[in-house]
């Protein structure tokens, strides 16, 4: 395996990093359902992949990890930092899983990181990333790949998206176009969609990305019942709810 790897400078930061997503139980769960049962990641990596292709990639932010996983399919090595333990043991199971041996997991953030022979860092949904296109970019030996929404529709009156994601597309083009940062952009939209269980774990769903009250959370829920049960991973889901993403990748390569 080639030199690619992370020296741990600070922790200053670390405290404004773990106000971007509260991952709890519940929504390590929802993610891994929500991954398991979707194929976004795999239709993001086709957009990137003449990129990635036999390239050493670190993914800041990786949550989970399944869009790491998804890039391990083409990239030489995938460096997948977080700074949650919790979200990394997802992703270290599914590397021992599936016998993976091109991902590298480690407990770390963008603040405290310099990555050596990194050719692309990549960037999915990241809270604020136009606050850190150049450090990024400082980073990588190629460039940096970012996919922002555009928007996300759910019949929710606010997503998670709009609440914990501060910039999006847009506010990433005025970004780039303002500090004279060449780009390509290419837009995308696809369903991502939640399944869950009941109607009970479909209200503490709701109520856990939304704002909407529990009038408005049951309309959501009557129009999210499924006509037949579907079983995936062992267990049985009786609602879809919808989400609609509409997003975009940026390429900025140095």
């Amino acid at each position: 395996m080639p030199a690619c790897f992370v020296r741990l400078i600070t922790e200053d930061k670390m405290e404004e990093l773990k106000t971007m997503f509260n991952w709890n139980e519940d929504k390590i769960y929802w993610n891994i359902v929500c991954c398991e049962t979707n194929n976004m990641d795999e239709k993001i990596c086709n957009e990137i992949k003449d990129y990635i292709k036999n390239k050493n990639v670190a993914e800041l932010g990786c949550g989970t990890g399944y869009f790491s996983l998804a890039m391990s399919k083409y990239a030489n090595i995938v460096v997948s930092t977080d700074i949650q333990d919790k979200v990394l043991d997802v992703l270290e199971k599914n590397i021992k899983k599936h016998n993976i041996k091109n991902i590298i997991p480690i407990r770390s953030n963008v603040y405290e990181n310099v990555f050596h022979n990194v050719d692309y860092i990549v960037a999915k949904f990241f809270s604020r990333p136009s606050k850190d296109v150049k450090l990024m970019l400082d980073m990588a030996d190629k460039g940096v790949i970012l996919i922002k929404n555009t928007t996300s529709d759910s019949g929710m009156n606010q997503d998670e998206a709009s609440k914990f994601c501060k910039e999006n597309s847009l506010t990433i083009i005025l970004y780039l176009e303002k500090e004279k940062i060449k780009y390509k952009k290419i837009d995308m939209e696809c369903e991502n969609g939640q399944y869950v269980r009941d109607e009970d774990e479909g209200i503490r769903f709701l109520k856990s990305y939304t704002q909407n009250n529990n009038e408005q959370i049951k309309d959501i829920l009557k129009k999210s019942k499924l006509s037949k049960e579907y079983k995936a991973l062992g267990e049985t889901f009786t609602y879809f709810i919808s989400v609609y993403r509409r997003f975009s990748i940026f390429i900025i390569e140095k």
